[in-house]
């Protein structure tokens, strides 16, 4: 794309209702850079509940993200997982990040205009889809400092979704004892596995 060039965005419009719309092209101010978009992840969890309607309208999307800065009412543009590349920067950011791949917490969209410290570059050797999955790990990381795990203590995280693996495997590495994964589904216990998970339980085999 030419820096002149106009976007395409992904608008929750209603429950059950999604569009693809055209968005202006960002002009970057003097602290901004323009970021085209390679790879945008969709989160099965509360986009899900964006597309059936199943969040509260008036409660703020986030307030710590300033492109997620709105409530969650329609239409609602939403998404917090892009990697891109930096096509243009405004006049005061240092040239050098023209061409930089990076992380955003941003909605669906080809192009925007973002703060440099709103990004987080992607180190050499990391795929961009693979990159997507930052917002994920940074969630894993609060989980696994918030439970604090001792060296010898036993932990068990329910639940083998991506932020599961992904704690799974920060507390195989944090020092305890033994990490177990209840999973009821076969193919995430068996990645728990490889994980780093040293007992996986499927608790359908229990009742309940």
């Amino acid at each position: 794309m030419s820096d002149g060039d106009a976007g395409r965005a992904v608008e929750f419009v209603g429950p059950e209702r999604v569009e693809v719309v055209p968005t202006e092209a960002p002009v970057p101010g003097p602290d901004e850079v323009v970021v085209d978009a390679t790879v945008s992840a969709v989160s099965a969890g509360s986009e899900l509940l964006a597309y059936r309607g199943e969040l509260d309208p008036e409660t703020v999307a986030d307030e710590e993200l300033p492109a997620l800065d709105g409530d969650l009412s329609y239409p609602l543009r939403y998404g917090y997982a892009v990697v891109g590349s930096v096509t243009a920067v405004g006049d005061a950011i240092d040239p050098a990040w023209r061409g930089r791949t990076v992380f955003a917490f941003n909605p669906h969209e080809t192009r925007f205009a973002a703060a440099p410290d709103a990004l987080r570059p992607v180190p050499d050797g990391i795929d961009p889809e693979t990159a997507t999955l930052f917002a994920n790990a940074e969630t894993a990381v609060t989980l696994t400092l918030d439970a604090a795990p001792r060296i010898g203590e036993r932990v068990a995280v329910f639940g083998e979704g991506v932020v599961g693996l992904l704690t799974t495997a920060l507390l195989a590495r944090s020092g305890a004892e033994t990490v177990v994964a209840v999973e009821p589904k076969d193919r995430r216990r068996s990645l728990a596995s490889e994980f780093g998970a040293d007992a996986v339980v499927d608790p359908s085999r229990y009742g309940g």
